[in-house]
């Protein structure tokens, strides 16, 4: 399946911390730089054919809390692509993250697509892109910029104990798990929505015409699975 993967090349400077404590002294465990968002897909889930397609440069500084399994960053722009050639023929075309993108309504998208969010902006501004999308995925701490937004799209909004679908400002299924803890998180999202993707588009017998909960169920199951891996190799 060949996926075109568009967003913004977050240089991410990440800093690992075993218990992080606002307003006091924290020791590090370790520091990583690599890069994120849509290369956390190519990365780390490599079922599909990704073409990146780069819409400038951001970046990033993350804290990872492991013991609680959640992170923060700050972000700073570095520069941005005002026009975009014709994107390469595929069958699916994920953005991430679509309020983060300087110039979106440059962005001619002709396959089927899903979009994922990453800041607290009013989502009217993007609204006739949601309309059209075939899935959006946000987290769930996100979930009142969605209060007032009634579209067919199915909305994920997930967080480590909980997944949302919502259609039509309703909630039409969800998922509870109990958190993973002493986790590195970062990425999860991002992994959580390729292998969503995956799940939405798979032609095997075992995945065809799987109902919304339970491709929320696998999604969230193979995330946790690959963030396991990823937290077990040798930095």
């Amino acid at each position: 399946m060949k996926v075109n993967l568009i967003g913004q090349t977050y240089v991410d400077n990440i800093f690992n911390v075993e218990n992080l404590v606002y307003g006091d002294t924290n020791k590090l465990d370790n520091v990583i730089s690599s890069f994120g968002g849509i290369y956390n897909i190519s990365e780390h889930v490599q079922s599909m054919n990704y073409t990146i397609i780069s819409t400038g440069k951001t970046e990033a500084t993350i804290i990872n809390d492991i013991n609680n399994s959640t992170r923060t960053s700050f972000t700073r722009r570095v520069t941005d692509v005002v026009s975009f050639e014709k994107f390469p023929h595929a069958s699916w075309t994920h953005i991430a993250y679509l309020d983060d993108i300087e110039h979106y309504d440059k962005l001619d998208i002709n396959t089927p697509y899903s979009i994922d969010f990453c800041t607290c902006q009013d989502r009217t501004p993007y609204l006739d892109m949601m309309k059209n999308a075939d899935i959006i995925f946000d987290s769930r701490e996100r979930s009142y910029l969605y209060d007032s937004i009634k579209i067919d799209t199915p909305i994920i909004l997930h967080q480590p104990s909980r997944i949302d679908c919502i259609i039509n400002g309703e909630l039409s299924c969800y998922v509870e798990m109990k958190p993973v803890n002493n986790l590195k998180v970062n990425g999860a999202g991002d992994i959580f929505a390729a292998y969503f993707i995956l799940l939405h588009n798979a032609k095997k017998i075992f995945f065809k015409n799987t109902k919304m909960r339970r491709k929320m169920i696998l999604a969230h199951h193979f995330t946790v699975k690959k963030l396991k891996e990823i937290n077990n190799e040798k930095v």
